[in-house]
């Protein structure tokens, strides 16, 4: 059995995975640039936002949603069936594969994380 917990801002209704349960063990399950890319993007577009670690599947206002990991496949989505009565966009899940595209939807922020990224790395020995 296992369960796999994310971190969810209902504002933007974005998520991305933060614990993982695996038989008897629990675990952070963080994919780290995911979750800085989310957190920041977050903090920007819907600054106080409350965030909660939920399980997509168990929590009630969830649990009956689907999930999409791709901009386009969401644009798709609305385009072919956002017009029935009663649709309700799926929740957006930021991953490892994904987060760059998420976060494009605000260039400062984009350039910004790859900036970051592409410095190089300085360790410092004591």
């Amino acid at each position: 059995m296992s369960a796999h917990f994310h971190l969810w801002c209902k504002e933007t209704d974005e998520a991305t995975e933060t614990i993982a349960i695996v038989g008897d063990k629990t675990f952070p399950r963080i994919e780290a640039n995911a979750l800085s890319a989310f957190l920041l993007y977050h903090f920007t577009v819907a600054p106080g936002a409350e965030l909660k670690i939920v399980e997509l599947d168990g929590y009630p206002d969830l649990k009956e949603r689907n999930t999409c990991d791709s901009l386009k496949a969401l644009e798709q989505e609305i385009e072919s069936i956002g017009d029935f009565e009663g649709y309700e966009k799926p929740i957006m899940l930021w991953t490892e594969s994904n987060y760059h595209e998420f976060i494009s939807r605000e260039p400062g922020l984009a350039n910004m994380l790859r900036d970051f990224e592409d410095r190089a790395s300085v360790w410092v020995k004591k």
